[in-house]
């Protein structure tokens, strides 16, 4: 829900500040509350889900607390167990930190698996062949948001355009 708000708040669409605010403390103060219980007790989701989280708090800088900022490092430390998805918006999160090093090393996890047509002058980012049901492992999703990552990181990488023709192939 706070992704849409955003994206249409920046599209120019007049958004409820008031509900958007407070659904960003609902998530900053709920992801801190499971940090502060004990790791074995803690109710963050999968990898993949907490790199989607700390994307939605870092583009609005609310990875702001000593907690935030620990849990942030040690997704990143991970970062070999995300898959693509999760790296893409790592990436993304990484970016909006201002930790332009980390985001770019990152950002080149992902292209290692970029596939490449020539005859039809596309590219697409593989996705693993297990957990094809998830959503977080979609192609369409993983590759939107390795895209977006790739376009804000790297804005002159030639991948871009074979990325947005293997899109709108699929």
């Amino acid at each position: 829900m706070l992704q849409g708000l955003r994206a249409a708040r920046d599209a120019g669409v007049n958004v409820d500040g008031g509900v958007f605010e407070r659904g960003l403390n609902f998530l900053q103060n709920s992801t801190e509350k499971e940090l502060g219980k004990p790791k074995d007790e803690q109710q963050l989701g999968a990898l993949q889900t907490q790199a989607y989280l700390a994307y939605i708090l870092s583009a609005e800088h609310r990875l702001n607390t000593d907690d935030l900022k620990k849990w942030f490092d040690s997704i990143y430390e991970r970062r070999g167990e995300l898959n693509n998805y999760g790296r893409a918006l790592l990436a993304l999160a990484l970016h909006n930190e201002n930790r332009a090093a980390a985001a770019k090393t990152v950002l080149r996890n992902v292209l290692q698996f970029v596939e490449r047509d020539d005859s039809n002058e596309t590219a697409w980012v593989r996705t693993p062949e297990n957990y094809w049901w998830f959503w977080w492992n979609n192609d369409i999703e993983a590759n939107a948001w390795a895209l977006k990552a790739l376009v804000t990181i790297d804005p002159q990488n030639e991948l871009a355009p074979r990325l947005v023709k293997w899109l709108l192939n699929n």
